[in-house]
């Protein structure tokens, strides 16, 4: 998963919504994310899936700054253990592409949005 760092330290998000399946009617918010590819570090897949889930082309990510563990039920119903990775990105543009996105992603992600951060309390 990423934290978008712009010059504006805004956050992109994609919100997911799912029409079909075991998930229908389920929508939430989440950071570009995705699964690791064997022998694949945590940074290395960020790297990849900003790509994939964007076109933004970054050569590195940050240190991790926030990590998290749960049980995530997939769009076929199967249940896994998801591991999630926060890193902060510098990126030079805000404009994202949905070219790479496979046909699961097509249907379920109905919008793409650069938010404010929430502040800190």
């Amino acid at each position: 998963m990423f934290i978008g760092n712009q010059p504006s330290n805004r956050l992109l998000l994609f919100k997911i919504q799912y029409q079909a399946g075991v998930l229908a009617g389920m929508s939430y918010w989440a950071t570009p994310s995705g699964k690791l590819r064997d022998g694949e570090s945590f940074e290395a897949a960020a790297v990849r899936e900003l790509y994939e889930e964007t076109g933004i082309e970054v050569p590195l990510v940050g240190r991790c700054i926030a990590h998290r563990e749960f049980l995530w039920q997939m769009p076929d119903g199967e249940h896994v253990l998801a591991l999630e990775h926060y890193f902060k990105v510098h990126t030079c543009t805000e404009q994202c592409s949905c070219a790479q996105w496979t046909d699961r992603e097509r249907e379920a992600v109905c919008e793409v949005r650069w938010c404010e951060p929430p502040l800190a309390s």
